[in-house]
């Protein structure tokens, strides 16, 4: 996760936790998301990075297929145990949240892709150096 964050250093991420089972976190993914990453697709600061926190890494693999989710895609080996999620304090799920230019957290509990002050929060982001 770290190695994540540093080979984006300078750039805003979006961070989604979600998993397949999560009902909420599919529904974003396949309304939310789409329009999130229309609205930043020709800013190359801004980076997309879903996080799923499943057991079974076949269900993971299943969802972002069915849902075409674009981005960035890692399994959090442990599920909601796992030390990311932990790093985190990922309670539950769907939870994003929002790393500044600077690698530090800019929003530990930022708004879902729906949302429609979504993209000014990672705009906000972005104008912070």
């Amino acid at each position: 996760m770290g190695d994540g964050v540093r080979y984006n250093s300078g750039k805003v991420i979006y961070m989604d936790f979600w998993a397949s089972w999560c009902a909420p976190c599919r529904y974003e993914m396949k309304n939310g998301s789409p329009k999130l990453h229309e609205k930043f697709k020709d800013n190359k600061d801004v980076v997309f990075l879903y996080i799923s926190v499943d057991d079974k890494e076949a269900s993971w693999r299943k969802a972002i297929e069915d849902d075409k989710i674009e981005g960035i895609h890692l399994l959090s080996v442990g599920g909601m145990k796992s030390a990311v999620a932990k790093a985190f304090n990922i309670q539950g799920v769907p939870r994003d949240v929002i790393i500044g230019r600077d690698g530090k957290i800019f929003d530990s509990d930022a708004s879902r892709p729906s949302e429609d002050k979504t993209p000014a929060r990672i705009e906000e982001a972005l104008s912070v150096q």
